[in-house]
C-alpha cells in the first residue's frame, strides 16, 4: 500500500493493510456469500474474504451461501488477516471467528469455490477437491469452468 493513499484509511485499519496484520471487529451486516461489513474501533469497512467466492445475485446457490456466512459471524465478533486493501474502506482477508476459519469452512460445505488465479494459497484444493466428488451445495450444478469465470469477474483481490 502506498503512504500516499494510507490517509484514506483509519489509522488502525491503514497500518494493518501495509503489514499483512490483523483487525477485530463485530460483524454488522453480510451483503453476500463472500463480503460482509464490520465495525471496529475505528469505523465501520467492508470485508471481501480473500481467495474465495460465492455465487451472486439470484445465481444458483447464492441465497445459500450467504445465509452460511450470515450464521457463522452476523453479530459476532471476528479477527480478519488484512491480505490487501480497496479504496477507503474495503480490505480483503481472511476470516475467523475465534478459531473457526471461516473461509475454508465455506469451501468444505460447498458454499464457496476456491479462486486459483488470485490466491497464493493452495491448501483450499483438497476440502473443494472433496466438496466437489460429493456434488455438495454449489457443486450439484457448477462446474470448474463456471468458477473460474465467476472468480474473474467478481476477484477475490483489488483490481489492477
Amino acid at each position: 500500500m502506498s503512504l500516499r493513499r494510507c490517509w484514506l484509511l483509519p489509522v488502525a485499519l491503514c497500518l494493518a493493510a501495509a503489514q499483512g496484520a490483523e483487525i477485530t471487529g463485530r460483524v454488522t451486516t453480510v451483503d453476500s456469500g463472500d463480503t460482509f461489513r464490520m465495525q471496529t474501533d475505528k469505523g465501520a469497512v467492508v470485508v471481501r474474504l480473500s481467495d474465495i467466492g460465492t455465487p451472486l445475485g439470484s445465481a444458483y446457490y447464492a441465497p445459500s451461501s450467504k445465509q452460511l456466512l450470515t450464521n457463522m459471524i452476523q453479530g459476532y465478533d471476528v479477527r480478519v488477516t488484512v491480505t490487501a486493501e480497496e479504496g477507503a474502506d474495503r480490505i480483503f482477508g481472511h476470516v475467523y471467528r475465534g478459531e473457526l476459519d471461516v473461509n475454508l469452512e465455506l469451501i468444505k460445505a460447498g458454499a464457496a469455490w476456491w479462486c486459483m488465479e488470485f490466491s497464493n494459497d493452495s491448501s483450499y484444493l483438497p476440502w473443494q477437491n472433496q466438496a466437489q466428488r460429493r456434488f455438495g451445495g454449489l457443486w450439484s450444478r457448477t462446474t470448474d469452468f463456471n468458477a473460474l469465470i465467476a472468480c474473474r469477474q467478481d476477484p477475490p483481490a483489488p483490481r489492477k
